[in-house]
């Protein structure tokens, strides 16, 4: 027999943003425990309002599975004495662990262990009611839930995201005996805030939840409450004749704050579509969590907007006067700050930049714009890009952050570089520098848009490098779910930037060049604080060990296996190039299931099981100290391949430099993959030579002269196969 098991956490209002994580973490802790219980299940569901948590699970097994587990014992001397098993006698060790087991002595066995022979018993645990192992589990799945900044209220020392009002825990029909922080687990729930605010409706049966709480005015299934959002925000802009502005973000948002869900639509004045587009949109979303609405799909604004009402029709047109009053109050606020910013060039306020503070002891966002001049001149000069551009990149790193010195980012702070667009096209600033400004800070997720033009992307990857170099000098890492510079996000977006552009960037060099200017400050710190001397090249390594799982989530997204990954990724830290790194696991990936892929394995086998037995201070082999024929092919054969390899990989990258250089950074990464299956084409030619050698040369020699020249060939030979990844990393079938 089966039922259905629900649990529902009722809470204070749980702020929106921390609904998603909590829910996914509930799914994570109801399942484990389930799982852990021996209690089968059907399927599990998550629902959640911001007074709710709600956890159920239908076709919940009325009992646990039984469960069944070797006992160990004493060995077989001490519970038979020195006749064993075979004596038949057991002794009072014997005797006391059959009992502890509830197992008779015939039941008993003797098992080969590594420490010798040994009694074992087989030990049933019987599977309890589900009524029981719900109850336990109940508590379990709340205190398991992994909560950031948690409460503590009342007397009690439990501490969750929001007090716990009211719980409810039901298996069937039957109530479970749970109690929580003081509050004894029940049927009842709560209706609508405002709705329904005098009623505790019933839980008879926990297949009935749903339509207990629609009854009351609770649309308890969030993607329900997701889907009446977007489609009431759809009908009523179609109503004013436009199209809701409404991305995942707003609409997770919105989604999280209400209960039951109503879409009306409100107006403002068209005096104040006179400021840009970005301003209105954001007043609208930040302060109200309003939605715009725009006279066509990534059109211009209309003086319309939607707001999602948590209650129903009642009321209507006083809801919407009071949502329109407080907008224009918003939006008469919004246009002094873009009048008053106006009055000044953006280039003055590059000046007022030394009164914020970039990290502390580690200077102002006026040293960071200076970093940033330097950084991405450098960047522009190695990439090879466009000599007429560098002036432009310059400029626009100069006027970078001066917008953060403005009223209006210092309201709202989500506009900046959308700001410093706007007001760099006020003060006459060429249209391009103007848009790398606001792009800079792309992307703002994973998968998120990327800078579309040269100058926009340098100054990305110039502004993310030197903030994750700063932090890292200044000590601040992220740990764990601990990262208040969203260091990980902005190393992810050099990555994709990188990758998308095709840009051939090694930040193993890059990264020092971006550390050196925070050395003056690591040096002025107290000595406490300062810990070891400036070390370039240990904050190098760490940087880039911080890059590594952003590169290999990339490849992740795309589909890779792991060993490949692990192939193309095994060299990172010498080089750190994640146009290469991507290039040459998709070039592995292609090149895995091709016929020519088997002789490089087969090869690279062979010459890795002895490459690693040279000695500490490997020099190259000496062709003097050649006796055997087989010897001068594989070592000709290992030249020829060399230069073949080398001018491949010339050529690819030369060409790809051109194409990335074009703005063609898809056509740069093919270039670059066609190139590395190429080099593995080649080294799998090999195969034929090192064949022969290992057939015909004894490698391991008595002369100790011939056997470490003869290993030095070979490890010049897996060297050289290594050139498009670590080969050794493949899970290579039949190896």
């Amino acid at each position: 027999m089966k039922d259905d098991f629900l649990l529902e956490i009722g809470t204070e209002e749980i702020p929106a943003k921390l609904m998603p994580g909590l829910l996914a973490d509930l799914e994570r802790a109801g399942r484990e425990t389930l799982e852990a219980s021996r209690l089968s299940y059907d399927d599990i569901h998550i629902w959640g309002t911001p007074r709710r948590l709600a956890f159920y699970a239908p076709g919940v097994a009325e009992r646990q599975r039984d469960e069944q587990m070797e006992a160990k014992g004493p060995s077989e001397r001490v519970a038979y004495g020195e006749a064993g098993q075979a004596g038949g006698q057991l002794t009072k060790a014997g005797e006391g662990f059959t009992r502890a087991q509830g197992v008779t002595p015939e039941e008993l066995f003797i098992k080969d262990t590594p420490a010798g022979w040994y009694v074992f018993a087989i030990k049933t645990s019987v599977g309890r009611p589900a009524q029981e192992v719900l109850a336990e589990a109940a508590v379990c799945i709340i205190n398991s839930l992994q909560v950031e900044r948690p409460m503590r209220w009342g007397s009690s020392e439990f501490r969750f995201v929001r007090p716990i009002r009211w719980l409810v825990a039901i298996y069937g029909d039957e109530a479970l005996s749970v109690e929580l922080a003081g509050i004894r687990a029940g049927r009842s729930t709560r209706g609508h805030r405002f709705l329904a605010p005098d009623e505790t409706p019933t839980v008879f049966r926990a297949s009935a939840y749903r339509e207990v709480l629609e009854r009351v005015g609770v649309m308890v299934d969030q993607d329900e409450r997701r889907r009446v959002i977007a489609e009431g925000a759809s009908r009523e802009a179609a109503r004013r004749g436009g199209w809701p502005v409404l991305d995942d973000d707003l609409l997770d948002e919105i989604t999280f704050l209400v209960e039951y869900p109503t879409a009306l639509a409100g107006s403002f004045s068209r005096e104040f579509l006179d400021l840009p587009a970005p301003v209105l949109a954001t007043t609208m979303r930040h302060h109200q969590r309003y939605i715009p609405v725009a006279e066509a799909q990534d059109g211009a604004l209309l003086p319309v907007f939607i707001v999602i009402r948590n209650g129903g029709e009642a009321g209507v047109d006083l809801v919407r006067a009071g949502n329109e009053r407080v907008l224009a109050a918003r939006l008469s606020d919004a246009r002094f700050f873009f009048r008053e910013d106006g009055k000044r060039p953006l280039a003055d306020r590059v000046e007022d930049l030394g009164g914020i503070l970039f990290l502390e002891n580690f200077g102002s966002l006026r040293d960071k714009t200076d970093r940033l001049v330097g950084l991405t001149g450098d960047l522009w000069q190695g990439l090879g890009l466009p000599l007429e551009g560098a002036a432009k990149v310059g400029r626009a790193a100069r006027l970078a952050k001066a917008d953060l010195a403005t009223m209006m980012v210092k309201e709202l702070t989500s506009l900046q570089g959308a700001m410093g667009r706007e007001y760099a096209l006020l003060s006459g600033e060429d249209p391009e520098v103007a848009e790398a400004i606001a792009q800079q800070y792309l992307p703002v997720r994973a998968g998120g848009k990327l800078p579309s033009a040269h100058t926009g992307r340098i100054l990305a990857i110039a502004d993310k490098l030197d903030t994750i170099v700063g932090c890292f000098a200044a000590g601040i890492e992220p740990t764990g779910s601990n990262d208040p510079h969203a260091l990980r996000r902005q190393a992810a977006g050099i990555v994709a930037i990188a990758v998308a552009s095709g840009y051939l960037l090694s930040l193993a060099n890059l990264i020092p060049r971006a550390a050196e200017p925070f050395r003056t400050f690591v040096e002025a710190l107290p000595s406490p604080a300062k810990g070891d001397a400036w070390d370039a090249r240990r904050l190098t390594a760490a940087v880039l060990t911080f890059f590594l799982p952003r590169l290999r989530g990339l490849l992740e997204d795309e589909g890779l296996p792991y060993d490949v990954i692990d192939a193309a990724t095994a060299d990172w830290g010498r080089e750190g190039d994640p146009a290469r790194t991507v290039a040459r696991a998709r070039a592995l990936k292609a090149f895995k299931g091709s016929g020519p892929f088997e002789d490089l394995a087969a090869s690279y086998i062979r010459v890795t099981g002895l490459a690693g037995k040279t000695a500490p201070g490997d020099r190259p082999p000496t062709p003097n100290h050649f006796s055997e024929e087989a010897e001068f092919e594989l070592y000709q054969a290992c030249l020829a391949a060399q230069e073949r390899v080398g001018a491949l990989v010339e050529l690819s990258e030369e060409k790809a430099r051109r194409a990335a250089t074009g703005g063609h950074g898809s056509d740069a990464m093919d270039v670059l993959v066609d190139g590395y299956q190429k080099v593995l084409a080649e080294l799998s030619g090999l195969r034929p030579s090192v064949d022969r050698f290992f057939d015909k040369v004894l490698v391991m020699a008595e002369d100790e002269i011939i056997r470490e020249n003869r290993l030095a060939l070979i490890k010049a030979v897996a060297g050289l196969m290594g050139a498009a990844g670590d080969l050794s990393r493949l899970v290579i079938e039949g190896a």
